[in-house]
């Protein structure tokens, strides 16, 4: 699918002018303070990924940001509407970004790239190496946004000091 011309040039000075210049870097479990977890709303089953991500940040004691990102959350140039938007309103210090899209599009690019988080997950690489730890999908297989998270998780309780 070809996008517009205009419409590039938009995503594209939206993405330089708002990307986030912090250094990011792994972080240990009990170093996080507060989180934000991108979740694909237009998948089947995401609302199960909602509850697991929601059940392990409570236990560990971390404030959870779920943003539940759909095709009625995105406005023309392809991102977030202000009324779900929170890029740059993190808090400061020990935070951590996790973009469970399986798909890189404009808008978790976009959220991933001027998000202002210490620590950054994501399913796959963007430009600039963005995430500090990528998780990828096994050869041949789409594992659903709960099992990417559960992997994220085990990774999350063996990183130390």
């Amino acid at each position: 699918m070809r996008i517009p011309p205009l419409k590039w040039l938009v995503r594209k000075i939206l993405v330089h002018r708002n990307k986030s210049r912090k250094q990011t870097r792994i972080l240990p479990l009990d170093s996080i303070r507060h989180a934000v977890v991108l979740v694909d709303a237009g998948e089947d089953g995401y609302e199960s990924a909602v509850d697991e991500v929601n059940s392990f940040f409570h236990c560990e004691g971390i404030d959870v940001l779920v943003v539940k990102a759909g095709p009625k959350e995105i406005i023309w140039p392809g991102i977030l509407s202000k009324r779900v938007r929170f890029s740059g309103k993190e808090k400061d210090g020990g935070g951590l970004f996790v973009n469970l899209f399986g798909h890189p599009d404009l808008m978790s690019e976009y959220e991933s790239v001027c998000s202002t988080a210490d620590f950054k997950i994501g399913r796959e690489q963007l430009r600039g190496d963005v995430f500090d730890i990528v998780v990828t999908n096994p050869q041949a297989a789409v594992p659903s946004q709960k099992e990417v998270f559960v992997a994220i998780e085990d990774i999350l309780k063996k990183i130390k000091k």
